[in-house]
């Protein structure tokens, strides 16, 4: 089987993450159960995630000259990513992400993008190729914005699909969407960006399948997700419930799993199924990459 060809231009965080009871209070001090460290960042991680599942994996991004990056590059390496398009700089640190993790599961999480806002257009034009050798090209909103516009108009340029991961929620040229193929983004990013809540889903979908995209998908936790066309038309997919141990790379299992299957030639609806199957696993386990399923992992519990 063919295994498809993803491009991920994105971040790579390490993340420091810490688990406890509950949540802080503002100015409250207790002591946390345990730390951590946990190769993250949403580019990595989407990175990761489609890799795990069969698929050839290369990345663009940008991580500092100091041991987080060389460690991030390691790993990435280690997952049979491709990392020729990632750049090493010494003008920032490698970007961090400080994730807080509740006993229910639920998290916060703080970024520091540090190398990540070192990328540019002129490191996209260097690998360039890596784009036109890729079937799919995949963005989040963890590196400049001007770099994901540039990246997401060249990708359409050469007909390649493109899927971009609105998160963390940002302010981009709208006129971008027109060149998505798949736009991801959960229930806060949603209300925000069309100023419609998920209460009124009808009305929500209208306005997401006004955008431009060919599909926008959103993502809404335990309640599932819904795939909307363009024009308007929607449909809800039901989740998978699991024990839910870290949300932390729930989103970005989705988004790699939905990836995967978009490259092997799935149906959209079948793709977000799968990317949901994938995301379900991830919260069954504690951190961002550490917690992303193999395929094998999902035939065994799914199948």
């Amino acid at each position: 089987m063919n295994a498809g060809k993803i491009l991920v231009i994105g971040s790579i965080n390490m993340d420091l993450v810490v688990r406890m009871e509950r949540m802080p209070l503002i100015g409250e001090t207790f002591l946390g159960k345990d730390f951590q460290l946990i190769p993250g960042g949403k580019g990595a991680n989407q990175a990761v995630a489609a890799a795990r599942l069969g698929t050839e994996v290369a990345m663009i991004g940008c991580v500092g000259e100091d041991s987080f990056g060389k460690q991030m590059l390691q790993n990435l390496k280690n997952e049979g990513i491709r990392i020729q398009g990632i750049e090493q700089t010494r003008k920032a640190s490698t970007g961090i992400a400080s994730i807080h993790v509740d006993l229910q599961g639920q998290n916060t999480i703080v970024v520091v993008p540090g190398a990540n806002y070192a990328l540019t257009c002129e490191h996209i034009d260097k690998h360039k190729k890596l784009i036109e050798d890729s079937q799919l090209v995949m963005l989040q909103l963890e590196i400049p914005i001007d770099v994901v516009e540039y990246a997401v108009r060249y990708a359409k340029q050469l007909g390649k699909k493109v899927v971009l991961n609105l998160a963390p929620i940002q302010s981009i040229n709208p006129e971008i969407f027109a060149c998505v193929d798949y736009l991801v983004l959960n229930e806060v990013e949603g209300e925000a960006l069309t100023g419609v809540s998920c209460r009124e889903m009808h009305k929500l979908a209208v306005r997401l399948g006004q955008l431009g995209c060919s599909y926008a998908i959103l993502t809404l936790g335990e309640a599932g997700a819904v795939l909307v066309e363009k024009g308007g038309s929607y449909v809800g997919l039901k989740a998978y419930p699991v024990r839910t141990v870290d949300t932390t790379a729930a989103g970005d299992s989705f988004v790699g799993g939905l990836g995967s299957r978009i490259v092997q030639g799935d149906d959209p609806g079948t793709a977000v199924q799968f990317g949901m199957k994938a995301a379900a696993l991830t919260v069954t386990k504690l951190g961002a990459q550490s917690s992303l399923p193999t395929m094998k992992e999902i035939e065994d519990y799914f199948l």
